[in-house]
């Protein structure tokens, strides 16, 4: 049977060329829809996932790049005195607080391009945790790292940084920002980092090398507070210009436009599916009328209804499974090599998804594209094999 399909293709390849765009066309669009679809979704739980504090306390005119820091990973170089850190502690209406200092990006030995170095405190962490995919079993030491997704490790499970050896305590999920290609160390290792990369013939500012500087602190308001209230009350107690960014906010605002984004690609996918499967139903009606003489011919020889069925729509279904496989190839190719372009364009991470999941949606919507041609094979194709075939082959030859 299969054999005799495969020759009846190759036989009416017009009319296989009909069938097969309309499929490929419909397979491309859901395939690039569900994965910027998910893409989206990942990346609006990893936002959830940052906002991890109520307020990040950054200084004075560094509002903007701070929210980026929150919604793209991005890194900043600015600084303040520990000392802000220390007040917001003893600030009435703060649950928990968290410095982080961000040093730069630097060339290192583990990495072909620049890693980003930042220091955080683990026993008072609430920001870096969450990402964590596999807990370590002890507290990181200044021996140690954690590491985002991107960074490789050599044998034995460490890394090189600055001529120096360093255990991998743990290692982060994907993000899909620079968070990936980032490097966490304790505040204890951080003398040894910066004299390191000195010596390494890095470049770094006085202010850089300081024991005593931060770039942010995250704090967690107790319930009952007011979070500007609380703002205001560190800000009055300390001698720094500071500014504040509220990242709850930042993670609401981007997910009413997700919210938005996500209503036009459900919509366009809907209207495709819709307007593809008319299409191919009018196709196949148009196809079956052509083929009157040679279905009639195939009844005269003794084929069964059931048996002339079954062949016409396995063609369908083979020219539908072709389609969904060259059409999810197409979107594969428009989608995952441009998700970073994508996450810059909607100002938020965007993680494409793992090799086995693109795999897997490439199978899901080649079987959706076959059984769509094999279902709007199926009515035209049956009703022509009601028809007697000396009747179809008269009003053939009308």
């Amino acid at each position: 049977m299969i054999k005799k399909v495969l020759k009846q293709l190759q036989r009416n390849k017009l009319q296989s060329v009909f069938l097969f765009v309309p499929v490929f066309i419909l397979s491309a669009i859901l395939f690039g829809s569900v994965v910027i679809d998910t893409g989206l979704k990942e990346g609006t739980k990893n936002l959830e996932k940052r906002m991890g504090a109520d307020l990040m306390i950054v200084p004075q005119g560094e509002k903007d790049l701070a929210g980026s820091i929150i919604s793209e990973g991005a890194r900043g170089t600015f600084y303040l005195e520990r000392s802000v850190y220390d007040i917001a502690l003893k600030t009435k209406g703060v649950a928990a607080a968290t410095p982080q200092f961000f040093l730069k990006s630097l060339a290192a030995d583990c990495c072909s391009s620049e890693v980003e170095i930042v220091f955080y405190e683990p026993k008072t962490d609430f920001i870096i945790h969450p990402w964590i995919s596999k807990e370590y079993e002890k507290q990181q030491d200044k021996n140690e790292v954690v590491v985002g997704s991107s960074i490789n490790e050599e044998e034995g499970g460490v890394i090189k940084l600055f001529g120096r050896q360093y255990k991998i305590a743990a290692r982060m999920a994907k993000t899909g920002t620079s968070l990936d290609s980032s490097v966490y160390f304790t505040f204890e290792s951080m003398d040894t980092v910066i004299n390191d990369a000195i010596n390494k013939g890095s470049f770094l500012t006085k202010q850089q090398t300081k024991s005593d500087i931060i770039s942010s602190v995250f704090v967690n308001v107790s319930e009952g507070y007011d979070e500007s209230e609380v703002f205001e009350n560190i800000k009055n107690n300390t001698t720094q210009k500071i500014d504040v960014v509220y990242p709850k906010q930042i993670e609401k605002n981007i997910s009413v436009s997700i919210d938005g984004i996500y209503s036009a690609l459900h919509m366009v996918s809907t209207v495709t599916l819709v307007l593809i499967f008319v299409i191919l139903i009018c196709v196949n009606i148009i196809i079956a009328n052509e083929r009157k003489r040679e279905i009639a011919l195939f009844g005269i020889v003794g084929a069964t209804k059931k048996k002339i069925i079954n062949m016409v729509c396995l063609q369908s279904l083979f020219v539908g499974a072709a389609g969904g496989i060259a059409g999810g190839l197409l979107g594969a190719l428009f989608t995952i090599p441009f998700g970073d372009y994508i996450g810059m364009k909607l100002d938020m991470p965007y993680p494409g998804p793992a090799a086995l999941e693109t795999v897997l949606l490439l199978v899901i919507i080649t079987v959706i594209a076959a059984g769509i041609g094999f279902v709007t094979s199926l009515i035209p194709v049956w009703r022509l094999s009601q028809i007697a075939p000396y009747t179809a082959l008269r009003r053939d030859g009308d």
